[in-house]
């Protein structure tokens, strides 16, 4: 009887350690990204594109831990990070902008990139007055009554510039099913608008900066913002918190050594879609925000 007991004691204690065991490596990282052209998805699953290979060179370096990598649009992945809190996933957003108000809600970390100022498409020789070394005023150009556009549900760096301008002429498009930017060029086109904001994706797959019909420019109030804008976004739980710090000294151990910092930098450029021509402004604006040490790491993973 004795004997049968022990065995039973032993039997609960390796349930119970396996159970914790399973617990933990149940327990995920989840990557967000915004749904781009570029990305190939099974679902909400990204298989591949340039943002998932930058996504996982980081995730290579945090061990132990299990990464699923997903895009959604925005909206949803804010409330992904506020809403589906749990004990065993994390869900994290790539690239995200810092906020004081967001902190109430989310967990960032510290600066993982670089982002080079939106860019404006103006027709050819229009608007000369409002520009000043390659940038242009927004918001001068809609206080002087300048038409652009906005697009439905859509919210970024661009939008809040526009919302700061109390009287203003905008045109508002339903952002649904369209790639917003190739709609922004087809209206200037048109003359529906005087200007908009085009993605640099845009401006590289439609070969902008060679287009005889169009003339781009840095917005003017984005050109002073602090280069080390991005960020990850985690969700506010203990766990967002453990893996924010995991990810914190994943960044600091790629951005401190040469051979990582030049590869994150490069994934971050391709995966943001910046046309070649602007790669060695990238590149000096990337090592003055992230200066290397010169001491070489081990790749995990390689």
């Amino acid at each position: 009887m004795k004997q049968y007991t022990q065995l039973k004691t032993i039997n609960w204690l390796t349930l119970i350690l396996l159970s914790f065991s399973f617990t933990a490596s149940a327990q995920k990282l989840i990557w967000l990204k915004p749904i781009e052209s570029d990305l190939t998805m099974e679902g909400s699953r990204i298989t591949s594109g340039a943002a998932l290979d930058l996504m996982q060179f980081v995730a290579s370096q945090i061990d132990n831990v299990e990464h699923e990598f997903h895009a959604y649009p925005v909206k949803r992945s804010w409330y992904l990070i506020q809403r589906e809190l749990s004990v065993d996933k994390v869900y994290c957003f790539w690239g995200a902008d810092y906020h004081k108000e967001r902190e109430s809600w989310g967990i960032f970390t510290q600066p993982a990139a670089i982002t080079l100022p939106y860019m404006v498409a103006v027709r050819k020789n229009e608007l000369t007055d409002y520009t000043s070394n390659g940038a242009i005023e927004v918001t001068k150009l809609l206080n002087d009554d300048y038409t652009t556009v906005i697009y439905d549900k859509v919210i970024n760096a661009w939008t809040k510039i526009i919302d700061r301008v109390e009287n203003k002429d905008i045109v508002k498009v339903s952002g649904i099913n369209q790639d917003l930017s190739d709609h922004t060029v087809l209206m200037l086109e048109r003359k529906r608008i005087d200007f908009g904001y085009v993605s640099y994706r845009a401006i590289a797959n439609l070969d902008l900066f060679n287009n005889p019909k169009i003339d781009l420019y840095e917005i003017h109030e984005m050109s002073l913002l602090n280069e080390k804008s991005s960020r990850m976004l985690c969700s506010k739980t203990p766990l967002g918190k453990q893996y924010s710090e995991l990810i914190d000294s994943a960044l600091t151990s790629i951005q401190q050594n040469r051979e990582l910092n030049h590869k994150l930098r490069d994934l971050t450029f391709k995966s943001e879609g910046y046309p070649e021509n602007l790669k060695a402004r990238f590149n000096e604006r990337w090592h003055k925000a992230f200066p290397t040490s010169t001491v070489s790491l081990e790749i995990k993973g390689e």
